[in-house]
Formats: C-alpha cells, structure tokens, sequence
C-alpha cells in the first residue's frame, strides 16, 4: 500500500500553499518506519502539482534497492555472513547461488552482478539477525535439523525464494540449542572470573603472562 503524506505550509490565510521544503523530507526519511515487506527503507519521491508538492513515501521494489549504492563492501558482506552463520565456501556459494570461485572473487572486493545483489543483501540481513540474537556463530547447528519438515537452516538458506519467517524461526531454534550447548559446556578462564567478580587483565598483565609461558616453554625444550 502506497502512503502519501500532504506536507503543504500554509503561508497565510487564504494565500495557498508553499511547496515542501528541504527539512521537511529529512524528517519524513528519519522518522517514518520502516515499511513491512522487503525490509528496506522507504523511498521518497516529491510529485508538483501546480502550488502543491505532495511527498509520497512508498517501500523500495527489490529491483530498486539493488540498484541503491551500498554502504558495506562486499567483501564485508560476505566474509561477515560466512563468519556469523559459519558458512563453508561450498556452503557460501549454495546459499548465494554461486559457483565457488565467485565467493572468493567477491572475498576479494569484485563487484558482484546486478541480478546477485538482492539475495546478498537478503542474506546478510539475515545473517545481521543471527548476531542480533546470539553473541557466537552458528556453528555446526547449521546442520542440525530445524523444521518439522525436516530441514536444515543451511537448506532453508539455500532455496530460491528465501522465507525470511521461517528462516527467523528456524534461528530461534538454533539459539535455543545454542543456549543449551553454552549451559552444559565448561566455563573458560574470562567467564569465571566474570562470574566472581575478578578484574580482567590489564594489557601489561597479559603481556607478562605471554612472556612467562613462552619462556616455560623455551626451558621445557631445552630440557
């Protein structure tokens, strides 16, 4: 559905109107939500009738927000996404519906083409929603199963026409497994000391500790 949003500015009575002027877009780009859908932001288009500017905000088409220059590198985007859903190559390319030798070459910062850089973005934004639930990677939960139908949040990835609700869901899923695995799983030496209270190491204090490791283990070699 098409919002239009009338910011006419009276100049006095009976005078008519004045056209909308810069501030007035700022705001409506700032403070209107976010359209449901694509999960873009919402374009801004001004339409001059005679005296009166109508701004209309309506959702970007995916068509449109592929062609929107993008703040993130590529590179960023699929190292990023490989990293928090600990993706393999061969797992990258599935879910980008690549060839391997092109996840690489984006890796590297080739500009990936135009009919690739919706289901990037689609799939870094859910990747951004993992990091958003969990503070750790995926990991190999990525392979466990997810739905009732018997699928794995990598196959879910890997379809043609993504289904963002499912795949959210299926997260849900993974954290709560996640969450489980963290709970039965041995406290590291920060957690502890979190735990009750101890002061993290200061940088000199782990320098000092590096240094004094590495020499026990230059007199264990030279015993």
């Amino acid at each position: 559905m098409t919002d239009v949003v009338d910011t006419r500015v009276p100049r006095g009575p009976g005078s008519g109107f004045q056209s909308n002027s810069a501030w007035q877009r700022l705001f409506l780009a700032a403070f209107l939500p976010f359209h449901a859908g694509t999960g873009g932001a919402p374009a801004i288009d001004t339409v001059v009738t005679g005296r009166t500017n109508l701004t209309i905000v309506r959702e970007e088409s995916v068509e449109e927000r592929a062609e929107t220059p993008d703040p993130i590198a590529t590179s960023d985007r699929v190292l990023l996404l490989r990293r928090w859903l600990s993706l393999s190559v061969a797992e990258a390319a599935r879910v980008l519906g690549v060839q391997r030798p092109t996840v690489y070459a984006w890796e590297r910062g080739d500009v990936p083409a135009q009919k690739n850089v919706a289901r990037l973005r689609a799939l870094f934004d859910l990747a951004n929603h993992w990091r958003s639930l969990s503070d750790e990677p995926v990991g190999a939960l990525r392979k466990e199963i997810v739905t009732g139908d018997g699928k794995t949040l990598v196959a879910l990835l890997s379809e043609r026409r993504l289904r963002i609700d499912a795949i959210k869901s299926a997260m849900t899923s993974v954290l709560s497994m996640q969450k489980q695995e963290l709970a039965a799983r041995p406290l590291s030496g920060a957690e502890l000391a979190q735990r009750f209270g101890f002061r993290p190491l200061t940088p000199q204090g782990a320098a000092r500790n590096v240094a004094r490791e590495a020499k026990g283990r230059r007199r264990g070699d030279k015993a």
